[in-house]
Protein backbone atom coordinates (compact mmCIF):
# COMPACT_ATOMS: atom_id res chain seq x y z
CA UNK A 1 0.00 0.00 0.00
CA UNK A 2 1.36 3.46 -0.88
CA UNK A 3 2.00 5.84 1.96
CA UNK A 4 0.17 9.14 2.08
CA UNK A 5 2.07 12.37 1.68
CA UNK A 6 1.27 15.26 3.95
CA UNK A 7 -0.01 18.21 1.93
CA UNK A 8 1.25 21.74 2.41
CA UNK A 9 -1.56 24.07 3.50
CA UNK A 10 -2.66 26.68 1.00
CA UNK A 11 -3.72 29.81 2.87
CA UNK A 12 -6.51 31.55 1.01
CA UNK A 13 -7.83 33.93 3.67
CA UNK A 14 -6.13 36.90 2.01
CA UNK A 15 -8.17 36.26 -1.13
CA UNK A 16 -11.53 36.64 0.59
CA UNK A 17 -11.75 40.42 1.24
CA UNK A 18 -11.06 41.34 -2.42
CA UNK A 19 -13.52 38.68 -3.55
CA UNK A 20 -16.20 40.05 -1.24
CA UNK A 21 -15.52 43.55 -2.59
CA UNK A 22 -15.98 42.31 -6.15
CA UNK A 23 -19.23 40.60 -5.19
CA UNK A 24 -20.59 43.79 -3.61
CA UNK A 25 -19.60 45.79 -6.70
CA UNK A 26 -21.35 43.26 -8.94
CA UNK A 27 -24.52 43.25 -6.82
CA UNK A 28 -24.67 47.06 -6.75
CA UNK A 29 -24.76 47.08 -10.54
CA UNK A 30 -27.71 44.71 -10.94
CA UNK A 31 -30.99 45.90 -12.42
CA UNK A 32 -34.33 45.05 -10.81
CA UNK A 33 -34.84 42.31 -13.41
CA UNK A 34 -31.41 40.82 -12.72
CA UNK A 35 -32.18 40.63 -8.99
CA UNK A 36 -35.21 38.49 -9.89
CA UNK A 37 -33.32 36.22 -12.31
CA UNK A 38 -33.37 32.46 -11.59
CA UNK A 39 -30.22 30.66 -10.45
CA UNK A 40 -28.98 27.07 -10.64
CA UNK A 41 -30.57 26.64 -7.20
CA UNK A 42 -34.01 26.25 -8.75
CA UNK A 43 -36.07 27.68 -5.88
CA UNK A 44 -33.75 30.69 -5.41
CA UNK A 45 -33.48 33.93 -7.38
CA UNK A 46 -30.36 36.11 -7.41
CA UNK A 47 -31.74 38.16 -4.50
CA UNK A 48 -32.13 34.97 -2.42
CA UNK A 49 -28.52 33.95 -3.01
CA UNK A 50 -27.30 37.46 -2.14
CA UNK A 51 -29.42 37.49 1.03
CA UNK A 52 -28.03 34.07 1.99
CA UNK A 53 -24.44 35.30 1.60
CA UNK A 54 -25.18 38.48 3.56
CA UNK A 55 -26.87 36.48 6.32
CA UNK A 56 -23.72 34.43 6.77
CA UNK A 57 -21.57 37.53 7.02
CA UNK A 58 -23.93 39.20 9.51
CA UNK A 59 -24.09 36.06 11.66
CA UNK A 60 -20.28 35.88 11.78
CA UNK A 61 -20.08 39.54 12.77
CA UNK A 62 -22.73 39.14 15.46
CA UNK A 63 -21.17 35.97 16.84
CA UNK A 64 -17.45 36.69 16.73
CA UNK A 65 -17.41 40.43 17.29
CA UNK A 66 -20.47 40.86 19.48
CA UNK A 67 -20.72 37.44 21.15
CA UNK A 68 -24.31 36.80 20.00
CA UNK A 69 -24.74 33.11 19.28
CA UNK A 70 -28.14 31.84 18.19
CA UNK A 71 -29.43 28.80 20.07
CA UNK A 72 -30.24 25.76 17.94
CA UNK A 73 -33.86 24.59 17.82
CA UNK A 74 -32.57 21.03 17.53
CA UNK A 75 -29.14 19.39 17.24
CA UNK A 76 -27.62 19.19 13.77
CA UNK A 77 -26.56 15.59 13.13
CA UNK A 78 -26.46 15.42 9.34
CA UNK A 79 -26.86 17.69 6.31
CA UNK A 80 -30.48 16.54 6.12
CA UNK A 81 -31.17 18.36 9.41
CA UNK A 82 -30.16 21.61 7.70
CA UNK A 83 -31.90 20.90 4.43
CA UNK A 84 -35.23 19.81 5.90
CA UNK A 85 -35.57 22.58 8.45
Amino acid sequence: MASLQQLTPVYTATLLPPLLGELVELLRGLTADQWQAPTVAVAWRVQDVAAHLLDGELRKLAAYRDGHFLPLDAPIRTDRDLRDS
